[in-house]
């Protein structure tokens, strides 16, 4: 396959169309968490139970268990090039 370059960009087609579905799965990761941010504190405010500091817990929670596979994987993946 030959690879055509463009100069304009300094990125092969093969490489922009890497970087483009890559940056649009964290785009809509993105969307789909500020979607949910203002419409569970509304939700919440209705449940029996309902306090401000457990919708932030709540929400703090999901955006660790987003956050901390992403940060062991790549730290998992420097120390092995760390290492080499």
């Amino acid at each position: 396959m030959q690879q055509v370059e463009h100069p304009e960009s300094g990125m092969s087609r093969e490489e922009l169309r890497a970087a483009l579905s890559l940056s649009s799965v964290y785009m809509f990761r993105m969307l789909g968490l500020f979607m949910i941010l203002p419409v569970f504190a509304l939700y919440a405010a209705d449940l029996e139970g309902f306090t401000p500091a457990l919708t932030g817990l709540a929400l703090g929670a999901y955006g660790i268990t987003q956050f901390y596979p992403c940060f062991k994987r790549s730290f998992y993946v420097n120390m092995e090039s760390i290492l080499e």
